[in-house]
């Protein structure tokens, strides 16, 4: 199975109000749990200041030797990945519409489509 990581944002406009132009990240990682950790320190070191962090997935993948699937969400003033190969330097870096934050038994549907 391929380690992946995933992201998206959209404008956060109940942020928008009250603090000028803020982005909600949404960010899928698929990965060996430290590599998780690391990956996700980046995006955060490279989107600051980054406030109101969530998690919203965090699983094992069957079948996959042991990675793991993380998915997390934060607020930034930034809308744009300046570095991406500073974050994760692969092609399995890519902006995914189809990622946000939703309802549980959705980002199962979300995984199972990224694993196949």
């Amino acid at each position: 199975m391929t380690r992946k990581v995933r992201y998206n944002w959209e404008i956060n406009t109940d942020e928008q109000i009250r603090s000028g132009e803020r982005f909600r990240w949404t960010v899928a990682i698929l990965n060996a749990p430290r590599e998780i950790e690391r990956i996700e320190k980046r995006f955060y070191e490279h989107l600051t200041p980054a406030s109101d962090s969530h998690i919203n997935h965090y699983s094992l993948i069957k079948n996959s030797g042991g990675l793991h699937c993380k998915i997390f969400s934060f607020s930034s003033d930034s809308g744009e990945l300046k570095s991406p190969r500073k974050i994760y330097d692969s092609p399995e870096l890519k902006k995914d519409r189809d990622l946000s934050e939703k309802d549980e038994e959705k980002y199962e549907t979300y995984i199972k489509n990224l694993t196949s």
